[in-house]
């Protein structure tokens, strides 16, 4: 079967009760300016993070019952429900709380007004939100002479909310994954360190100066400022290779607070930086949004790397107490050792 019939070469086209109607008709122009939106939702799709990839095709989906309606003529056809779109939008908002977003737009933006290109996907969105938009302005006018159902003018405009909470959506997951990237290519680095160390090239950043007798020190002073502050305390000390090298649990220490010293001490001597440090750049909108979710870090404060002459050695983790009380521990631990 041929794609061209010829039917349509005289500018008329038919709804779906079999009436013609020209092609520059309401009802064809609203379904023109759907269409069109139906298209850029499947560019945007196509260049979907796999979390939103269904929520578009089923956007997709509704607008084509939505341009069926419209085009139905005397038949009898139901509106799609506004209700739903509005379920989805506040599903979306309740995932990516628009201060989040505004944050996000910050760091790529630098304050300024958003600006959509944070990704491909992001951008179709916008695109297609303002095609929407037009869509919209085209219902209240038509609407206002009679020609097509004034019911439209509401659903427009939500639909255009809906399509906008996506690409906040998008434009967030662009950014976790951003981040992401950034992150694991510094673990990649801190591994080669570790792999490379003592050849004199990059893993010069890393030293085998992490022994078991600097360790003990650092346990026993952690242990006497416990002690003078009454909460037993867990205190895990690992050399720069994350392995554990000196640990010690205090009498009456929580059982939890084991593996939390370690993952602290860990944590820290992997990225390099405190982990109350860490704890700040974790939070919705910063750098490193999206590594809490790794269960190997532990992302609030109470870890610290060991530093000597610059170089990493080794870093030391505590638990038991509040987390200012485990910070107050470990950094007192750090400053006595480092008198020695």
């Amino acid at each position: 079967m041929r794609i061209y019939t010829r039917q349509g070469d005289q500018g008329m086209t038919q709804l779906a009760d079999g009436s013609k109607v020209p092609k520059d008709h309401p009802a064809i122009v609203m379904n023109g300016h759907i269409d069109k939106a139906v298209s850029l939702l499947g560019a945007a799709r196509s260049t979907a993070p796999m979390v939103l990839k269904e929520e578009i095709k089923d956007l997709q989906a509704f607008l084509m019952s939505l341009m069926a309606f419209i085009a139905r003529g005397s038949k009898e056809y139901n509106l799609p429900s506004i209700e739903s779109l509005e379920l989805k939008i506040d599903s979306i908002q309740e995932r990516y709380p628009f201060d989040c977003y505004t944050k996000v737009v910050d760091v790529f933006n630098k304050g300024k007004f958003i600006v959509p290109g944070e990704s491909l996907c992001e951008a179709m969105l916008h695109v297609a939100r303002a095609v929407i938009r037009e869509a919209e302005r085209y219902a209240i006018q038509a609407a206002r002479g009679n020609v097509l159902d004034a019911r439209l003018v509401p659903l427009l405009n939500r639909l255009s909310d809906y399509v906008c909470v996506l690409a906040i959506a998008a434009a967030f997951e662009e950014f976790v994954s951003y981040v992401t990237q950034i992150v694991m290519k510094e673990l990649k680095v801190f591994e080669e360190f570790k792999f490379f160390e003592g050849d004199g090239g990059v893993g010069a950043m890393y030293s085998k100066e992490m022994n078991l007798n600097l360790a003990h020190k650092l346990v026993e002073a952690a242990m006497k400022r416990a002690t003078q502050i009454r909460v037993p305390m867990v205190i895990a000390v690992v050399d720069e290779s994350g392995i554990l090298t000196a640990f010690s649990r205090m009498d009456g220490a929580l059982l939890v607070s084991c593996d939390l010293a370690i993952k602290k001490a860990r944590t820290a001597v992997s990225i390099r930086m405190s982990t109350d440090k860490v704890a700040e750049l974790v939070q919705p909108g910063k750098p490193l949004y999206g590594l809490q979710a790794d269960s190997a870090l532990c992302c609030f404060g109470g870890g610290f790397p060991i530093k000597k002459d610059g170089k990493v050695i080794g870093a030391i983790g505590v638990s038991g107490g509040s987390v200012e009380e485990d910070m107050d521990v470990a950094q007192y631990a750090l400053s006595v050792v480092a008198a020695l």
